[in-house]
Formats: structure tokens, C-alpha cells, sequence
């Protein structure tokens, strides 16, 4: 966790120096407070490198569900990761490169999110089935993953706002970044046609409400 926290300082003390006054004051007393709150001090920052990268891959295809690949690249880009594809067969499994504590963030975040989507969804079309003794609930998935989607950015975006020290830490790191570019794993999304609807108003809904916590204290 120490390794993490040095790249943070070290990522927060590069920002001091922008010509961006409010940025690097707000960068400058970020660092001093992890300085404080660690117990360390310059000498430490000066002589650690963080060597901590890691390349994880989920379980998790985006061949058949584009929208799953939407999800993971912005919580990745939220924690300060990126999302990687590899094709394993005929299945292109997503995976997270970062630092090792923000990859396994990543991971857990993304693999919960998926659950609350597929538990809600079930719930939903449950609900279609009695409602109309039919189970002709097309477009259904990706009407209500969309709104999820949406619904979890706007979220995101809302702390970032709310903290605006958080969108200083969470920048990848230099180390990151050039592993990232070593990769010769693909990247790609597509566009996805979705109504807006009650199913996209409730993803939203849900999407905002979203909170890994709720997994920890269950």
C-alpha cells in the first residue's frame, strides 16, 4: 500500500508546479495531508520508484455485451487504470492495468457492478412477466444497462466535483501509462442503439445509487 501512496504523492507534487493556480494548490495541500497522515517525508518520496504495476484479467467476455466493456473502461478510468482486451478463443475477456491496490479496486468494483446489473434486471423482467404473462421484454438489457451507465458516470462525476482533490489523484501514472503503451492488447467500443424509456430512467436511477460499500457492510 506504502508504494501506492509514494506514486500518489509524487503524481500530486508533479501537479504543484502547473500554472493552473487553483490545481496546484489544491495538489500541493493533497500531498502535504498524505505526507502527514503516512508519517512520511521527502527523503522517502526521492528514493522510492513504484514498480507496482499490475495486469489483471476478470472472467468477464465483452464479445456479446459491449455495454460491459463501457462500464469497466470507466470505473478503470476512475481509479486510475486502464481497460485491456485480450481474445482467448472466441471470447475477448476485459482485463485492468495499474497500480496493484488500483487494479484490484477496479476488479471488485466492476465484477459487483455487473452482479447489482444482472440481479436488477432480473427483478425488472420479472416484473414485465407479470404485469403482461409474457416474457417479450426485447430491448429490455440494453435499455436498462445504458441507463445504468449513464447513471454510474454521473455519479463518478458528481464526487469528482464534490472532491476535487480526487481528480488529481486518480491521474494513471507515469509508470502506468508506458506499460500501457507497451501492450499490443486492443481496446475498442462500439455504439449501442437504446430507447430511452421508464427501463433507461431506472438504470439511471440505480447507475447513481450505486455503491461498492453496500457490497462490504452485506
Amino acid at each position: 500500500m506504502e508504494s501506492n501512496i509514494v506514486e500518489k504523492i509524487k503524481k500530486l507534487l508533479s501537479l504543484g508546479g502547473s500554472s493552473n493556480e487553483n490545481e496546484s494548490k489544491l495538489a500541493m495541500k493533497k500531498a502535504q495531508s498524505l505526507l502527514a497522515k503516512y508519517k512520511l517525508d521527502m527523503s522517502d518520496i526521492d528514493k522510492k520508484e513504484s514498480t507496482n504495476i499490475k495486469y489483471e484479467f476478470t472472467n468477464i467476455s465483452s464479445t456479446r455485451s459491449t455495454w460491459r466493456l463501457m462500464v469497466a473502461d470507466l470505473i478503470a478510468d476512475n481509479f486510475a487504470c486502464y481497460t485491456v482486451l485480450n481474445r482467448n478463443g472466441r471470447k475477448t475477456l476485459i482485463a485492468f492495468l495499474g497500480e496493484k491496490d488500483d487494479v484490484e479496486i477496479c476488479k471488485i468494483t466492476f465484477e459487483y457492478a455487473l452482479d447489482c446489473v444482472k440481479s436488477n434486471l432480473r427483478k425488472l423482467q420479472y416484473k414485465h412477466w407479470k404485469e403482461f404473462h409474457n416474457n417479450n421484454n426485447k430491448g429490455m438489457t440494453t435499455d436498462y444497462t445504458m441507463g445504468f451507465y449513464s447513471g454510474l458516470k454521473q455519479m463518478f462525476d458528481l464526487q469528482k466535483e464534490q472532491n476535487q482533490e480526487w481528480g488529481l489523484v486518480l491521474q494513471k501514472s507515469e509508470n502506468v501509462t508506458n506499460e500501457y503503451d507497451k501492450l499490443t492488447s486492443t481496446k475498442s467500443t462500439k455504439a449501442i442503439s437504446y430507447r430511452q424509456n421508464k427501463i433507461y430512467d431506472m438504470g439511471i436511477k440505480h447507475g447513481k445509487e450505486f455503491s461498492i460499500n453496500d457490497k462490504v457492510t452485506s
